[in-house]
């Protein structure tokens, strides 16, 4: 292991709240729910349990809109994509599974639910049209190998970094993105994360 890879948590965190302190507010977010799955993944050193941190996350997420803005986790989608039915870009939009505004459970489903279609983006895919199948089959090849090399992450810090931070990415994507189509935009700078994270995890397999 490289000397530097014990700091790089901490390097990671830091700069995480410096970005969202500086430009981007729900960065923050991104480093709570980063610092959670790291936690997690050190404590245990089983990558599986950045799934149940996950859902915990979503937990929290819901208790604090409702106590905050006594509202459902909806509400931030809702109001992105208010007037925007019929649009030429509707089709790509971020649907709630569940109809129910303002209901702080039905927020909670939806938040996970649409955790899960991000993974694995079937309605994109149903959406009709060759772009979008195409979009769908990447996102969903993305998640798969990135699952794979996260098996190895627990005794690779650098690794750990990698695959929490983009399991934290997703994770606040499901609550703010109001379409795929921002989803793809906000998730492309982190390619060169997904780039150093598969090498390294396919590097750790070969071993």
């Amino acid at each position: 292991m490289p000397a530097w890879a014990p700091a790089a948590p901490l390097v990671a965190a830091g700069a995480l709240l410096l970005y969202g302190a500086l430009f981007r507010s729900y960065w923050l977010v991104i480093a709570a729910l980063f610092a959670a799955g790291y936690a997690a993944l050190r404590r245990g050193r089983r990558p599986v349990l950045l799934l149940p941190v996950a859902a915990a996350m979503f937990v929290v997420a819901a208790a604090g809109t409702l106590v905050l803005r006594h509202d459902s986790l909806d509400t931030f989608r809702a109001a992105a994509n208010a007037g925007r039915a019929g649009s030429p870009d509707a089709v790509t939009l971020i649907a709630p599974f569940l109809d129910a505004p303002h209901s702080a459970p039905a927020g909670l489903v939806n938040a996970l639910l649409t955790f899960a279609a991000l993974l694995v983006p079937v309605p994109l895919a149903l959406a009709g049209g060759w772009a979008h199948v195409a979009a769908a089959v990447l996102l969903a090849a993305f998640t798969v190998r990135v699952c794979a090399a996260g098996r190895h992450s627990a005794g690779h810090a650098a690794l750990g970094v990698a695959v929490t931070l983009l399991l934290a990415f997703v994770v606040t994507q499901a609550l703010f993105a109001p379409d795929y189509g921002s989803h793809l935009k906000h998730l492309t700078p982190m390619l060169p994360l997904a780039i150093f994270a598969l090498a390294t995890g396919d590097a750790c397999a070969s071993r």
